[in-house]
């Protein structure tokens, strides 16, 4: 169940001398095994450039000077008067407090697995080259080395599935760039009606909000009402009002005496954090400390069925057509098809895939069985893309759920969009071929 997941996923985080000391010492080790065992720090590195074993590889398909990329630092052989190199980066020290023998081994490991599948490196094609300079827009896409004029991406560790933006989302299924205008446009008033209600439940936890025995707070809470009535004008805002309204700074002051509890930090409304001006962040503060809990509730089931049956619902809904025709496109999009075949290696090479190139896909895509569903889901809407073979038994290969909410604050802007894509096979050579 492992490997079309694998192949997949992308590099998290800022892992940049991992990545790039596993990726070009797999290279090289591809080459000259021995040379490659021989690396104790990252100045070691660098004579492999020089010889032209290995060279940086750019956008517009041709080599460039490694000592122009950023990752040079990790490298640099260059050495000051004593001797000392002049990059701490590729010292000894700094090669190995940050795991280089364990980033070395398992490149090399790596290396000796491709070269029997896929092949050593030949001279005659020139030398391996490194094409993390790219940003997967040369002819070899999300490769990270190539050579024999075969594309290879390289996994260290464990990464993550791509997270699929809703302008992704929106491009590859109906060629629009901006998703969140168009259910603006399209159903402003849905948007409207739903702001109104959320300020109703605010005023209502606002009412509610816990004030225990002082008489103080019972007359700053009694302010605070009469206030937030003023800058809600009695819930008519509309959502772009709602969204843009900016509080007093003695408006900042009532509402931080009613809710600021000492040590509470986040979860409760500061006057001194650098957004406490912004109204959309007043309002789920006060809700978030609500002893009224059916109005919570019912905020919660109307926002649900508002977004999930009145807005993206009937909006997808009649994009059906135009939907089902772009599902390839965002399927290609989620497992990284480039203009090339390239190979996915993982795992120290217990895992080597071809994936299709962007003609393999299309000559096999009609065999696909495609779907999606759209659906309500606890705190939001999801989108939910399906890929199976076909014929007489056929097999669910992927889904990738294209979740919308509020994963923060409430109503502070629009809703995140996230994604998360499940394998249900070991190989996706049962869509694609070997």
């Amino acid at each position: 169940m492992h490997r079309f997941k694998y192949f997949i996923q992308e590099k998290v985080g800022d892992t940049s001398h991992t990545t790039f000391w596993h990726e070009v010492i797999c290279g090289i080790a591809c080459f000259d095994s021995a040379g490659a065992s021989a690396i104790t720090k990252g100045s070691d590195i660098k004579p492999y450039f020089d010889n032209d074993t290995i060279k940086a590889y750019s956008a517009s398909n041709s080599t460039i000077p490694i000592e122009d990329e950023p990752q040079f630092r990790f490298i640099n052989d260059e050495v000051d008067k004593d001797g000392n190199l002049v990059s701490p980066e590729a010292t000894e020290d700094f090669w190995k407090t940050n795991k280089g023998p364990a980033i070395k081994a398992d490149a090399i490991k790596l290396a000796g697995k491709l070269v029997a599948k896929v092949g050593a490196p030949n001279k005659s094609f020139g030398p391996v080259l490194w094409t993390g300079p790219t940003n997967s827009l040369s002819d070899y896409g999300a490769a990270d080395i190539a050579y024999n004029e075969q594309g290879i991406s390289l996994k260290y560790g464990k990464g993550q599935f791509k997270n699929l933006s809703a302008n992704v989302v929106a491009n590859k299924l109906l060629g629009i760039t901006d998703l969140m205008s168009e259910l603006h446009k399209n159903y402003s008033s849905m948007w409207d009606y739903m702001t109104g209600q959320w300020t109703s439940v605010v005023l209502s936890a606002l009412k509610t909000y816990p004030i225990g025995r002082s008489v103080k707070k019972a007359k700053v809470r009694a302010e605070a009402i009469d206030r937030f009535k003023i800058l809600t004008r009695n819930h008519s805002l509309t959502w772009s009002q709602y969204q843009k309204l900016n509080i007093t700074s003695d408006d900042e002051k009532l509402f931080h005496a009613l809710c600021y509890k000492k040590g509470g930090k986040e979860t409760t409304y500061d006057k001194k954090h650098k957004q406490s001006h912004f109204f959309k962040r007043l309002c789920p503060k006060i809700v978030a400390h609500s002893t009224s809990s059916a109005a919570v509730k019912g905020w919660m089931d109307q926002r649900n069925n508002i977004m999930a049956d009145r807005i993206f619902g009937n909006y997808f809904n009649d994009k059906e057509e135009d939907i089902q025709n772009g599902l390839a496109a965002l399927f290609e999009t989620q497992i990284s098809v480039g203009p090339t075949p390239m190979w996915y290696a993982s795992k120290g090479g217990k895992e080597i895939n071809l994936v299709p190139s962007k003609d393999q896909f299309d000559s096999k895509i009609d065999k696909i069985a495609l779907s999606y569903e759209t659906k309500k889901v606890g705190a939001g809407y999801t989108f939910v893309l399906s890929a199976a073979s076909t014929g007489s038994d056929p097999v669910e290969v992927m889904t990738i759920e294209i979740y919308f909410r509020w994963r923060n604050l409430q109503m502070f802007g629009n809703p995140d969009t996230s994604s998360d894509a499940k394998m249900h096979v070991e190989d996706y050579s049962i869509l694609f071929g070997d």
